[in-house]
């Protein structure tokens, strides 16, 4: 969990910053879509993109007297940052390629970039394109921060062979899309980094003892015990990471009920409780992984990145964790480490969709204040060109967002998971971005105690219960 993945805690106080900044309508907590989405209709975009060209017009960009438009760029990375010299190469050839505009990385904001960006805002001389995740650009676009460039995505791509909507892998492309944006339903931000969950094995251990790679959960507890059997710890887990540990109730709650299923009921919707034999299963087998030890050892006081380190110096066998993490064990892993990806395995009986998968982007936003709309857009055009996201992808271990790219060793696994994947959902199936709040003081408090073996499974779901109805009653 490094600063790329800011904690959600810190990202409220952000956005509630840039909100006072901006003068914007309070936010208002409600769903703004499924949990699992659907791509939009070509007519829904279309509409969309005529409210935008109207909602969001910035001044005309012309070239001052002075020389070309600068287009001004913040990230989270700093100096040395692993993406870093990449971007730069990338800005360089833009530049050259663009004599009429010419494109600045800020690299001094590091941990304190959305911090430094309020302040831009605030100022009245902001950034003309922000890097940032799926959850926070939707609540940017909510609140008016962002524009909405629906309209950029009917046009060519950078190189002028294709529409650029087109050119993107449409379930990555469509978590993008904001229904209730302030602007209109329509793409507020451009991803250029996706990243799905699932399960990471090491396949040098796999291969020693014969394993297979687990289909369903009892194979998965199977492989556990046949780990413990020859000495090894099985699951690496960073206890200290809360929202690291709310993983496994959200992924079996997944498999267990379904996306949407968990997704309403943790809004609160009426007619919904987590009351359930179906959740209280899914508290059972939770509990399961510590009740026979299959989590690594001293995993309730571990702090990031121990249990990573653990998994890539082979201690233990598997890790639940998102596709950023041969990216976070670039400089600290062996070279060779053989990493292996699954799909989170299937529950039998359960009538939810067993290929679905959570799945996040960080990617781009244009501010909406900035003058330069136009300009911000080629460049992330530019950005998000083939040759640009593989390079990125090359230096970062990060996986892009285009079809067909080639991806590092350790992210090849990760490709198929998402190709077989009939529904794609957000982190926590839509949560992470509709419910933060209700994720960070009620779900995962309480999912630490499961975890920890300090709550039994129904006393938990009678707790989530409990609690869910009274954080939505509180909002009213």
């Amino acid at each position: 969990m490094d600063q790329r993945h800011l904690q959600r805690t810190l990202m409220a106080v952000f956005v509630m910053a840039l909100l006072a900044a901006c003068a914007a309508p309070a936010a208002t907590v409600a769903p703004t879509q499924p949990a699992a989405t659907t791509v939009p209709t070509q007519a829904a975009a279309t509409s969309a993109a005529t409210q935008a060209a109207a909602a969001t017009s910035a001044p005309a960009a012309t070239t001052s007297a002075s020389g070309p438009v600068t287009i001004r760029v913040i990230t989270q990375f700093a100096v040395g940052a692993e993406p870093q010299p990449t971007l730069d190469k990338i800005a360089a050839e833009f530049n050259q390629e663009n004599p009429n505009i010419h494109v600045v990385f800020d690299w001094s904001g590091g941990a304190d970039f959305m911090k430094k960006y309020q302040a831009q805002l605030a100022a009245g001389t902001p950034y003309d394109i922000l890097w940032q995740n799926e959850g926070t650009a939707a609540v940017l676009a909510r609140q008016g921060v962002s524009a909405n460039i629906t309209q950029y995505l009917d046009g060519k791509n950078y190189d002028g062979t294709s529409t650029w909507k087109d050119t993107f892998i449409p379930s990555i492309l469509q978590r993008a899309y904001v229904s209730d944006g302030q602007d209109g339903a329509g793409y507020y931000a451009i991803p250029d980094e996706q990243f799905i969950g699932g399960i990471w094995y090491n396949k040098a251990i796999f291969t020693k003892y014969n394993i297979q790679i687990p289909q369903t959960w009892d194979q998965l507890l199977a492989v556990c015990d046949t780990l413990k059997s020859n000495g090894l710890d099985c699951i690496s887990a960073d206890g200290g990471v809360t929202s690291y540990n709310s993983f496994w109730f959200s992924y079996l709650a997944m498999r267990q009920v379904g996306c949407d299923v968990f997704h309403d009921t943790a809004m609160g919707k009426a007619g919904t409780t987590f009351n359930t034999p179906d959740f209280t299963t899914v508290a059972q087998d939770v509990a399961t992984l510590h009740d026979k030890n299959y989590l690594m050892k001293g995993y309730q006081g571990s702090a990031w990145p121990a249990a990573q380190m653990e998994f890539v110096q082979s201690k233990t066998g598997l890790m639940l964790m998102n596709s950023w993490l041969p990216g976070e064990m670039l400089s600290s892993a062996p070279k060779d480490f053989p990493y292996g990806f699954f799909a989170f395995p299937s529950l039998a009986g359960s009538k939810a969709d067993q290929t679905t998968v959570q799945l996040k982007f960080n990617g781009y936003i244009v501010t909406k204040a900035a003058p330069h709309h136009d300009e911000a857009i080629q460049f992330i055009k530019k950005l998000l060109s083939k040759k640009a996201e593989e390079s990125y992808a090359a230096a970062s271990w990060y996986p892009g967002v285009l079809p067909g790219l080639t991806l590092p060793g350790p992210l090849a696994d990760t490709a198929p998971v998402l190709q077989n994947a009939k529904t794609v959902a957000g982190f926590t199936c839509g949560l992470d971005g509709d419910a933060p709040e209700w994720e960070s003081n009620v779900l995962e408090p309480l999912d630490d105690k499961l975890f920890f073996g300090q709550m039994t499974p129904t006393d938990f779901i009678t707790q989530l219960q409990s609690q869910t109805t009274s954080y939505w009653a509180s909002k009213k």
